[in-house]
């Protein structure tokens, strides 16, 4: 079956080859895998790590070929794929049920007496942050 025909190429369902006189391209999966992150505005301490992947799919000569394809595309589409990215992640966060999450304590907790003026202040802060 034919999907689509252009002048000197000529695409099948069997192997998805690509043929002309002078070469010939083979169908590729590429998967890329991404790692956004960002600190949320305001809040210093705070940081977003949103890890996720793509497929997709390349004609190309050789596994090399198809590779520097998918590289010199993403140098070019960074900022396209972080904005979809947050804007995915943005849409679905709030359908996300927190016995879904995971949360790891990433280091010991660290441990420091109080004085009088610090229990104080560290009231301050939690009701400014608190509004």
């Amino acid at each position: 079956m034919v999907l689509t025909h252009l002048t000197g190429h000529h695409f099948t369902n069997e192997g998805y080859e690509m043929t002309d006189e002078n070469t010939t391209h083979q169908s590729y999966q590429t998967i890329t895998h991404y790692k956004v992150s960002l600190t949320i505005p305001d809040d210093e301490t705070t940081q977003v790590i949103i890890k996720t992947k793509t497929a997709g799919l390349c004609f190309a000569t050789s596994k090399e070929d198809a590779l520097a394809q998918t590289k010199m595309g993403n140098q070019y589409s960074q900022e396209t794929y972080t904005s979809y990215i947050l804007g995915y992640v943005r849409d679905n966060l709030l359908t996300i049920d927190a016995d879904d999450a995971d949360l790891i304590y990433t280091k010991e907790p660290t441990i420091k007496l109080m004085t009088d003026d610090d229990i104080e202040g560290f009231q301050r802060q939690v009701l400014s942050a608190n509004g």
